[in-house]
């Protein structure tokens, strides 16, 4: 069995953004060709790079995650049938190795490129050129070992290869990470209670959703997909000596020149709020951002007396 050939998490420093960031890249070997399907087997050496990671003694450690068809990538190459190639892992208690398998067999060409994207999509056909990825509504969680359901699931990557004479089984990818992962420790007032909610980074000329060019290798969006980065609705965090630890994938974006970058988040009927220097994302790095938020003042009674007297002319009762 071929292993994963694994670079080492290299640390930048981002003392102006007062940030830290790791990247890192993978590959996985192709094995096993046969009528029933194709399997992938693939093995993980740490430091590594995968969606299912713990920060340990301040260091990034990254592992398969072990349940069975958790861990997933879908297989695309122009002239494919109007078939989904999905590869699904199965069940492991070997961190460190898995196999993936697809139900059914890709026929492809000598010579053909061949894309992988992960996590895998569901699309109409393998033959699409390019992926709509969203990052709304993210849990906001750390990723974990077992389960989906944390930010692995927004951990976008994609690999590509050319096929050899020998077929798909000898082909070897070599995931890219194409989006950026932040890791906020955010504290808040000692009042506060919790449960906090609704948490976001917020800038005019972010985006929460965007369209990669398997061919380019670029994002691209539209006006409409301009928007925060925030955990969903439903999503809640405890405070721990008033502090919360959310983890959200960001798209690669210079922001740089924003001066409007802020974090947000909802306590008890109240927003609180941090400012956030520019910064430039970019894609296969990790972010750790520490921030105190405010208490965000709300609107009384009396400020809409006092908006509506000077510029209508009369107040409410």
């Amino acid at each position: 069995m071929k292993k994963i050939s694994l670079m080492g998490l290299a640390l930048l420093s981002l003392m102006a953004a007062g940030l830290s960031g790791c990247s890192s890249e993978d590959s996985l070997s192709r094995d096993n060709n046969n009528a029933a399907g194709v399997t992938i087997k693939a093995s993980i050496d740490n430091p590594a790079s995968r969606v299912a990671f713990k920060d340990e003694d301040s260091k990034l450690k990254t592992y398969w995650k072990d349940a069975a068809g958790v861990e997933k990538f879908s297989l695309h190459y122009t002239g494919a049938s109007a078939t989904n190639y999905l590869f699904v892992k199965g069940a492991t208690t070997d961190a460190k190795s898995a196999s993936f398998t697809c139900s059914s067999t890709p026929t492809v060409a000598a010579n053909a490129t061949v894309y992988a994207v992960y996590p895998g999509v569901s699309t109409n056909s393998a033959n699409a050129t390019t992926i709509g990825f969203s990052l709304k509504d993210q849990p906001g969680t750390e990723a974990t070992t077992t389960s989906t359901g944390d930010v692995g699931d927004f951990n976008f990557m994609v690999a590509s290869a050319t096929v050899p004479e020998g077929g798909l089984s000898n082909v070897s990818f070599s995931f890219v990470h194409k989006v950026a992962l932040v890791k906020m420790v955010l504290t808040f007032p000692a009042d506060v209670t919790g449960p906090i909610s609704n948490i976001s980074i917020n800038s005019a000329a972010m985006h929460n959703a965007g369209t990669y060019t398997l061919g380019t290798g670029a994002w691209s969006y539209t006006d409409a997909q301009k928007g925060s980065v925030s955990t969903k609705s439903d999503a809640t965090f405890t405070l721990t000596n008033n502090k919360v630890t959310v983890w959200l994938a960001v798209f690669p974006e210079d922001l740089s020149s924003a001066t409007d970058i802020t974090i947000t988040a909802k306590a008890g009927g109240f927003t609180y709020q941090a400012a956030m220097s520019g910064i430039s994302f970019v894609a296969s790095k990790v972010y750790s951002v520490s921030k105190t938020l405010a208490k965000v003042a709300n609107f009384t009674a009396d400020d809409y007396k006092t908006w509506s007297t000077e510029n209508c002319g009369e107040a409410p009762s």
